[in-house]
């Protein structure tokens, strides 16, 4: 399946609702390929989004799985100093 079509974080919410089941980095079974997990979160990155669309991810109701997406986006895309601004 291809994240390419979606193109809001509400589709992407749902993607890694439906179909990501852990946190790992690769795919089980597979020392190379990249799991669902982290293809979100790269392509959370390629995605124009504002910061109440980025809640959406971090206050997820139902997957834990789309929260540590929205987590690891703002561990990488935010400034140091204002991570835990940004985590309020």
């Amino acid at each position: 399946k291809s994240l390419l079509k979606l193109n809001t974080v509400d589709a992407l919410a749902e993607e890694i609702s439906g179909f990501c089941d852990s946190i790992d980095i690769y795919q089980a079974g597979s020392a190379t390929s990249p799991s669902v997990f982290l293809c979100c979160v790269f392509r959370l990155f390629t995605l124009e989004h504002s910061e109440e669309e980025l809640s959406i991810l971090l206050d997820h109701p139902r997957s834990v799985c789309a929260r540590c997406v929205g987590f690891l986006y703002l561990r990488f895309a935010e400034k140091p100093e204002q991570l835990w601004e940004a985590l309020e």
